[in-house]
């Protein structure tokens, strides 16, 4: 599905300007990208004989214009391609679970900073499902018949010492510059590496980055040279 080592991506958007803000920035990271004002459009293009294969969809959705039926023939359309919804908001439960349900691969923030967009769409890539730590654990907890609470869950029962560590992991530091920078061992870096990714409900460090950079905690971390 690839064109030599470049990784093509089909980006679907009506809003003209953050269409072509998001092909450049697919562009500057050496990704192809095609782009499409609509689903209908890219629909009839996947429906050629002679169409493009792409290893990423990208579309961009929100409550009005968000069809059910239409995204789904577009992903199966798509064969194996990664499949990833953009949105306007995080907290449209209908919409999170709508794309979910269909088997989307990613539920993205189309206002995310340009750096936790390429970083999702690295992991998405390597066959990450990237959908908000909340929402995961709301469908955990229905899955298991337990009621979901009223009050969001907290991610914000870090502590001062792990939320340092998670300002110098945003920007992407190792656990040992980590360690040497606030001068305490690699070991107890890693323990405060699991307990991170436990609170903030993430399976590894890359996405505890992602958490961190859009809630806007690696605004004021300054990157350790090794």
């Amino acid at each position: 599905m690839h064109e030599g080592n470049q990784t093509r991506v089909l980006l679907i958007d009506e809003n003209g300007l953050m269409r072509e803000g998001l092909q450049r920035l697919c562009e500057t990271e050496r990704y192809g990208c095609s782009v499409m004002d609509t689903i209908d459009q890219a629909v009839d293009t996947l429906r050629g004989t002679n169409h493009p294969k792409f290893d990423v969809i990208i579309a961009k959705c929100s409550g009005r214009n968000f069809d059910t039926q239409k995204i789904r023939l577009l992903h199966r359309l798509g064969e194996e391609a990664k499949f990833v919804i953009l949105s306007d908001t995080m907290d449209n439960l209908d919409l999170l679970t709508e794309a979910y349900e269909l088997g989307a691969d990613a539920y993205l923030f189309a206002h995310a900073s340009p750096q936790v967009f390429m970083k999702s769409l690295e992991l998405v890539l390597l066959g990450e499902r990237m959908f908000p730590p909340r929402f995961i654990a709301f469908m955990a907890r229905e899955s298991a018949g337990e009621p979901f609470p009223h009050r969001a869950i907290q991610t914000e029962g870090l502590s001062p010492r792990e939320t340092e560590i998670l300002r110098y992991l945003s920007v992407g530091n190792s656990n040992k510059t980590i360690a040497n920078k606030l001068q305490i061992t690699e070991g107890t870096v890693k323990v405060h590496m699991k307990a991170i990714t436990r609170k903030l409900g993430v399976s590894n460090r890359t996405q505890a980055a992602i958490w961190a950079l859009s809630h806007g905690l690696g605004n004021g971390a300054s990157t350790v040279k090794h």
